[in-house]
């Protein structure tokens, strides 16, 4: 995985819709991928994203 992050042994994807739900707290702790809003963006973009699994 391309952005995961390793948490008690297991890979974990952060994903969000939205910058502005990203706050400065959040971008401390993980990037995540951002997928867009509408549903269909998103489902391609993490579909995308699960490929590289």
């Amino acid at each position: 995985m391309r952005k995961a992050v390793r948490i008690a042994g297991r890979d974990v994807l952060f994903v969000m819709a939205a910058q502005a739900e990203y706050g400065p707290h959040l971008q401390r702790l993980f990037t995540p991928v951002m997928t867009g809003v509408g549903p269909v963006e998103a489902g391609v973009r993490l579909g995308a994203e699960l490929s590289w699994l």
